[in-house]
């Protein structure tokens, strides 16, 4: 296996950086904050898909609405390309990729109906589908060029069949998002390459190659986490912010 010069050639671990559970944790607060602007300021206060139940109660004060959603929406970028790196790290580890699956498509389904109410105030809403839906597509994606040895015809057949499914099903990053899952597996033995080219597929999101300054500083280990607690953190918050603007600013406001 090919490792950088600072990685221990034998175990793939570092004594230092950054281990797997605290890259979580600024994936999942990034993602928290990021859905604060994409869900309760930009659905529900700012009304910019329409049926919100305060309206236009805050239409004076767009433009303060719209320049803090851009920096809340940008301190928000990183956290997918963060999860993305995750996943390829999970899939090389774990010991039974079908449980991975199933769990991704589980948590994929309990999550829609939370999705949309947080980002289109409906319970069903068939144009755009949550990022977990993202992720397992991703996952099957390697899983197929892993069980090919990696061939070239495995490996674009995985992504372009990966990237056709994500965009006809209207997944959260769409095709973008297979194709950073793809590249991050296929360069997993060469961390310089996985993310000076991670960040520059990115760089169409001004921060999110900031994602990869973490990356480069993880150190291998898994670190101590709640495996279920990061599964539900994602229906639950969204679920949370729905309920905020649905019922409690309405309340506070009107």
């Amino acid at each position: 296996m090919k490792t950088e010069s600072w990685i221990d050639r034998r175990t793939g671990k570092t004594a230092f950086g950054i281990s797997g559970n605290l890259l979580k944790w600024f994936a999942v607060i990034a993602m928290a904050i990021d859905h604060m602007g994409a869900g309760l300021l930009e659905s529900y206060v700012m009304n910019a898909w329409g049926g919100s139940p305060l309206g236009s109660a805050f239409a004076e004060k767009w433009n303060e609405l719209l320049a803090a959603d851009h920096i809340i929406r940008m301190i928000g970028r990183p956290a997918f390309p963060i999860f993305c790196f995750l996943l390829v790290q999970g899939f090389v580890h774990t010991r039974n990729v079908k449980k991975y699956a199933v769990r991704l498509g589980i948590f994929a389904l309990i999550s829609e109906i939370p999705f949309d109410l947080a980002l289109r105030i409906t319970p069903f809403y068939w144009k755009h589908q949550n990022v977990f839906f993202t992720l397992l597509i991703g996952l099957l994606a390697i899983w197929f060029m892993k069980k090919f040895q990696n061939r070239l015809w495995a490996r674009v057949s995985g992504l372009l069949i990966g990237a056709a499914a994500a965009e006809l099903l209207c997944t959260d990053y769409g095709a973008f998002g297979i194709a950073l899952i793809v590249l991050l597996y296929l360069l997993r033995d060469k961390k310089a390459w996985q993310c000076i080219l991670g960040a520059v597929c990115c760089a169409w999101e001004t921060t999110a190659p900031l994602a990869f300054l973490l990356i480069w500083f993880y150190n291998g280990k898994r670190g101590r986490q709640s495996k279920w607690f990061f599964y539900w953190f994602y229906p639950v918050h969204l679920l949370l912010y729905a309920l905020i603007g649905m019922y409690v600013l309405p309340a506070a406001f009107l």
